[in-house]
């Protein structure tokens, strides 16, 4: 793997302010939209060109796409996954017995 462009710090960090904002959706983690983007640029005063939003779209679909191939197994007990022990809350199924 190459290492990190130090130049392009500032970008990452704004990608993961921007996803940590973001909602949990019904289906996995929802893709950073435009109006976060807006929002985000709005509230903060900083500028973003044209280049730097497609680059923090790229990150969102290669995260969202790698959510995506990770099977999420949760155990009934403590909610955590099996593949990602940090998600607590994730696919949880409920068992109700019939008495």
């Amino acid at each position: 793997m190459p290492p990190f462009p130090h130049a392009l710090d500032y970008l990452w960090r704004t990608y993961g302010r921007l996803r940590s904002r973001k909602a949990m959706g019904y289906a996995g983690p929802e893709p950073i939209q435009w109006i976060d983007m807006d929002a985000f640029v709005r509230r903060t005063g900083i500028t973003l060109a044209p280049w730097e939003i497609e680059l923090l779209e790229d990150i969102d679909n290669i995260y969202l796409s790698e959510r995506a191939q990770v099977p999420v197994l949760a155990d009934d007990v403590s909610g955590k996954s099996l593949k990602n022990p940090d998600a607590s809350n994730v696919n949880k199924t409920v068992v109700r017995k019939r008495g």
